[in-house]
């Protein structure tokens, strides 16, 4: 709607309305009407793709499942792919690449209503760092866009580093364009 009342004052304020007869601006003052319909044409488009969105998701449930078996049959599958990410690799550190040996499953799990966010989920094998076996940090959005990011406070073990790996700190944008998205 905003684009169209916008488009609708540019019109009025540089005098485009002086050109055209009576009819032309009261065509001019309808479109925010218009727009009004086109955001609610919009909203029901967005609702009917979140929700074959929702139904795919569960039909690729199986698939993701038998694919992290297949993945955490692999030693070292998630460390070596964070290490062959060219954005990634270069974020972790000796000490991460130590922590990262003992994830055997990421997984990203969508908010209900979808476009609101997702979580990601790092599962770990008992390790020396921490007592955790899962970390989650969570991303929702509001209307507005605005980000809550949240995670899991982590219970570290006595004398580890108490700083987390920079793939599990990294920010909304940076983790949506890197982490790898459950239907890669």
């Amino acid at each position: 709607m905003f684009t169209c009342v916008l488009l609708c004052l540019l019109i009025t304020s540089i005098g485009l309305y002086h050109l055209g007869t009576h009819h032309t601006v009261d065509q001019i003052y309808g479109l925010p009407f218009l727009c009004l319909s086109l955001n609610k044409v919009n909203e029901e488009a967005s609702d009917k793709v979140l929700e074959v969105e929702r139904k795919y998701n569960e039909i690729r449930r199986p698939v993701y499942i038998k694919r992290n078996e297949i993945i955490q049959s692999i030693p070292d599958f998630w460390l070596t792919a964070f290490l062959s990410h060219p954005a990634l690799s270069n974020l972790l550190t000796e000490e991460d690449q130590k922590i990262f040996k003992y994830l055997v499953s990421l997984d990203v799990e969508d908010c209900q209503d979808l476009k609101s966010g997702y979580s990601i989920i790092f599962n770990f094998s008992p390790n020396p760092y921490f007592e955790d076996t899962k970390l989650v940090k969570t991303y929702s959005f509001t209307e507005e866009g605005v980000a809550n990011i949240t995670g899991t406070t982590i219970k570290w073990k006595e004398g580890m580093v108490r700083r987390l790996p920079m793939v599990m700190v990294m920010r909304r944008r940076e983790a949506s364009d890197l982490l790898l998205r459950k239907g890669s």
